[in-house]
């Protein structure tokens, strides 16, 4: 599609309407530079540890503390999706009428 607009799409079963507006630069299709895209995927060697080398101990300890603390926020938020969807299938099973959210 090469001009922004409406266009309708439409299928065997259903039909619907898509604004379209693309971006110029989308579909440019120039090569772009090697060493560029090189340099975006691969880190430099400043920032790579070397094999024989470790993390100094407060580095490493500061990482581990992140990651405890992402993994405690994810079984909190786990167990309040838990203990919400209980909730609401029990209230739905014991009124006999649905729940709705939202």
């Amino acid at each position: 599609m090469s001009k922004a607009g409406f266009y309708e799409i439409r299928s065997l079963k259903f039909s619907t309407i898509a604004a379209v507006n693309p971006a110029p630069k989308e579909s440019d299709l120039t090569h772009g530079d090697a060493e560029e895209v090189v340099a975006a995927v691969i880190p430099s060697p400043s920032e790579d540890l070397l094999p024989d080398q470790e993390l100094p101990a407060l580095e490493s300890d500061k990482r581990q503390r992140i990651w405890s603390l992402f993994l405690t926020g994810a079984l909190l938020l786990l167990m309040a999706e838990l203990f919400l969807s209980n909730s609401l299938a029990s209230a739905s099973d014991e009124g006999g009428k649905s729940v709705r959210l939202g």
